[in-house]
């Protein structure tokens, strides 16, 4: 029982990592047997993390924190904590896992995702070169009516993303005369 040694280390350098669950982390942790964080890194489910077993100050004391999206728990937008403790969010595999503007930015592996957020939240994102992290989703959706300019809907509602929500274009007349000329 590791529980029962008098410290841990991790001995073999500065890259390796012992990958704990945050149930196997906060055992460690309040037996106070970790000699240094760093040595370990935290992988488990978004609900897990983003639950009170451990707090946010614990998951940035590690050297990594990923939450790896289950098949059966694909709606994210639920965990508030979640971006704020994690390194990255693993898609694992899983297609149309449910992210927000905050959780875009840190989504990894194999799989797809949606965004859903507030209007505030993608209009800001949609502003950014590309519409930053909305791109690489599958569709977006908002609270409300979003509005976007020109620029920023083609950006956004393209060949890789679609746009499932209300939207309005507020931009020069300039920008959407010659928007006008190109489709009509």
């Amino acid at each position: 029982n590791l529980l029962k040694a008098d410290s841990m280390t991790v001995s073999d350098g500065d890259t390796a990592r012992a990958e704990l669950s945050t149930a196997q982390y906060k055992e460690l942790s309040d037996s106070s047997l970790i000699a240094n964080t760093l040595h370990f890194t935290i992988s488990d489910s978004p609900a897990n993390i983003d639950g009170a077993t451990l707090t946010t100050t614990d998951y940035t004391a590690v050297q990594s924190v990923t939450a790896v999206v289950e098949s059966d728990d694909k709606d994210l937008t639920g965990y508030t904590n979640l971006a704020a403790r994690v390194d990255s969010i693993d898609l694992d595999s899983n297609t149309d896992v449910t992210v927000d503007v905050d959780q875009a930015g840190l989504v990894t592996g194999t799989g797809t995702y949606d965004v859903s957020d507030t209007a505030s939240e993608i209009e800001a994102e949609a502003e950014k070169t590309n519409a930053g992290v909305l791109d690489n989703a599958d569709d977006v959706s908002a609270d409300t009516t979003v509005t976007l300019t020109v620029a920023e809907y083609k950006a956004l509602d393209d060949a890789d993303t679609d746009l499932l929500t209300n939207y309005s274009i507020e931009d020069t007349g300039a920008a959407i005369n010659a928007e006008a000329a190109l489709t009509g």
